[in-house]
């Protein structure tokens, strides 16, 4: 009987349109983004010079968002958490709907043994979050002579949770940027030298399963990272904020720390300190562990969204992400060395940003030690071909002669696969017959809204325990409040076959 998990964080998907400040952006590119998703080309215009008012009551659904641009639960080892210690030997196969980020990818690859080959699907909502998935990685695999595992960590958290970046990470999204291009546009034709479908970039991350049109515009998010034209994150995070507050704005530090100690400490965060949720909830800078300039804008952060003006429909091009829950929650709130929780009267020694740096780099460190390998491996997750002249990453020049091809290879993790399924075809899949009783493993994650009440939240959860149990499934002890584990009952025939 193949085991099925379903993870689960209390969430609603009743989302309203939001204010937005007037908005500056490079026409050009917004022209080739749009063109690309076949809209009109003459709503760019329209696009950068909207304003959009709401009332002064404020809206508290639009605190989620409608990007999940971050994990709104802990890292989880999937083999572990549904096999236990005895862990499934041969190919596992994993479908990951909505997870957002690679936290659970690649803490599953970090606890791989030696008998498991690991096949992961993931299907998202949105291009966007597929593009920012390629980035991290790609920077997870960074080799050591590369790049130094802290300053892989702290650009890995730039990235992922900051709406700023030091001018060093603007250039390394800028360079990285390119070579996605490269690679989305090259993926679909076989290697002949490897076996693999892919390009030189990451050939073990399969995305032939996209339409053209889809590569085309997942081509032309990564192309948009590249552009140096600033963009006022700033105002768009406060103007943001004053759609979610309205009339609290002027008192909002009050109604941050409302949110940090009344809802996030009650829900098992207590480990989030007021300091640092404030840093965020106020610019949007969770991780700023370097003395530094962060005043680059995080174009990863940046998504189209659209609205109606009258009988025209406008896209805008912002922040559209979640202000409210905060990105330390994939990793800082749960992490394996439970020391990290100690507390000191009262207060915990260690705040959720450190817990994070920790937690990535013990997992960027398994890589590490994973990934120097000397022998050929049957699935090579990554290998970069270099080009001349360009630096990649930011580190010194005199490091820059080892930018050879026989020198820059990313990690090789073995027997591993990823691939990329299209955006939205998750009710497909059970008519195709390649992926029928395919799975292992099913992750499900659904949208976190932080002002739900607690009639809200049971409901929900009872909403997902009664669809589990339509379907076949049955509850698992063991589950938590944050994840909710069920096993199929009675699988047919097809389903028994991983």
């Amino acid at each position: 009987m193949p085991p099925a998990s379903v993870s689960k964080i209390n969430g609603n998907d009743t989302l309203k349109p939001l204010a937005v400040a007037k908005q500056q952006a490079n026409e050009e590119a917004c022209a080739k983004y749009f063109s690309a998703r076949h809209m009109s080309v003459s709503t760019v215009t329209e696009c950068l010079s909207l304003s959009v008012f709401v009332s002064m009551s404020g809206n508290p659904a639009e605190g989620a968002g409608c990007v999940t641009w971050w994990g709104l639960s802990p890292a989880l080892d999937l083999i572990d958490t549904v096999c236990g210690p005895a862990r499934h030997q041969g190919e596992v196969s994993v479908l990951l709907i909505g997870s957002a980020d690679l936290r659970h990818v690649l803490k599953t690859i970090a606890g791989q043994t030696d008998g498991e080959a690991l096949h992961f699907y993931i299907v998202e909502d949105s291009l966007d979050l597929v593009a920012r998935q390629l980035l991290f990685l790609s920077l997870a695999l960074e080799p050591p002579n590369r790049m130094g595992l802290q300053e892989k960590v702290q650009l890995f958290l730039e990235l992922y949770g900051s709406t700023c970046l030091r001018s060093q990470s603007a250039q390394y999204l800028q360079d990285r940027s390119r070579e996605l291009c490269s690679f989305i546009m090259e993926s679909g034709y076989a290697d002949t030298d490897s076996g693999c479908t892919g390009a030189s970039l990451l050939p073990c991350v399969d995305l032939t399963a996209l339409k053209y049109r889809d590569r085309d515009s997942l081509c032309e998010v990564c192309g948009w990272w590249g552009i140096s034209s600033p963009l006022p994150l700033a105002r768009l995070w406060e103007a943001r904020l004053r759609g979610h507050l309205g009339s609290r704005f002027d008192s909002r530090l009050g109604s941050f720390d409302w949110d940090l100690r009344m809802k996030l400490h009650d829900r098992g965060c207590s480990v989030i300190s007021r300091s640092e949720y404030q840093r965020w909830r106020e610019g949007g800078v969770a991780f700023q562990k370097r003395e530094g300039l962060y005043e680059s804008p995080n174009h990863t952060l940046v998504s189209i969204r659209v609205f109606k003006q009258r009988a025209d429909i406008v896209p805008l091009r912002g922040y559209w992400g979640d202000i409210v829950s905060s990105p330390f929650i994939a990793f800082g709130v749960q992490p394996d060395d439970q020391t990290l929780l100690t507390t000191q009267n009262g207060q915990h020694a260690q705040t959720a940003e450190d817990i994070c740096y920790h937690t990535v780099e013990s997992l960027f460190q398994t890589l590490s030690n994973r990934g120097q390998r000397s022998d050929p491996t049957p699935y090579p997750l990554a290998h970069l071909q270099s080009t001349l002249g360009t630096d990649h990453s930011p580190m010194k020049k005199k490091d820059a002669k080892r930018n050879t091809q026989s020198d820059y290879e990313l990690l090789c993790v073995d027997r591993v696969r990823i691939s990329v399924l299209p955006v939205g075809s998750v009710s497909r899949l059970q008519h195709r017959d390649a992926y029928r009783g395919r799975f292992h493993i099913i992750y499900c994650s659904c949208r976190y809204i932080l002002d739900l009440s607690c009639e809200q939240q049971q409901g929900f959860t009872n909403s997902v325990i009664d669809r589990a149990k339509e379907a076949g499934f049955e509850p698992v002890d063991g589950s938590s409040d944050v994840f909710a584990h069920f096993q199929l009952h009675n699988p047919s025939p097809a389903t028994s076959d991983p």
